[in-house]
């Protein structure tokens, strides 16, 4: 199953201790034995980036952020999405008022790929396949 890993995905696997967290270290660890091909885009990975470097929880030094980024580019087999559609962002915004930059996210998930994420506002958009990391878990058995 390809799967798009949302910035929460990312968030909880690296720093949050949660029973979100515990659920995407099994998701990682099945992405490393090659049951799920990943994808995420440099706009998650940003995010993820001022996440980690300005948020009262967290505080990471700018090269500890870093080094957390590069991990997740040593993933195996992740595509990382580059291309950004802003047009039909703003459009996907206009039609469903959730934040700006998740329309932009969900704008760079290929076709047949799962949008992997814990916001419940992205069900909201259609066209879009979104799953928890529990329910693209549960389609591998």
């Amino acid at each position: 199953m390809k799967i798009f890993l949302d910035t929460n995905i990312w968030l909880n696997f690296l720093v949050r201790d949660t029973d979100q967290t515990k659920v995407c270290n099994v998701l990682m660890r099945e992405i490393e034995k090659g049951r799920f091909l990943p994808y995420t885009s440099s706009l998650v990975l940003f995010e993820v980036y001022h996440v980690l470097t300005s948020q009262h929880l967290y505080k990471l030094t700018k090269s500890a952020a870093i080094e957390k980024l590069e991990g997740i580019q040593s993933i195996r087999n992740l595509t990382l999405i580059e291309l950004t559609h802003f047009s039909q962002a703003i459009e996907l915004f206009e039609q469903t008022k959730i934040n700006l930059s998740d329309c932009l996210i969900v704008t760079q998930v290929p076709k047949a790929v799962v949008l992997c994420t814990y916001d419940k506002q992205l069900w909201k958009i259609k066209g879009v396949t979104v799953k928890t990391p529990q329910e693209c878990l549960k389609s591998i058995g």
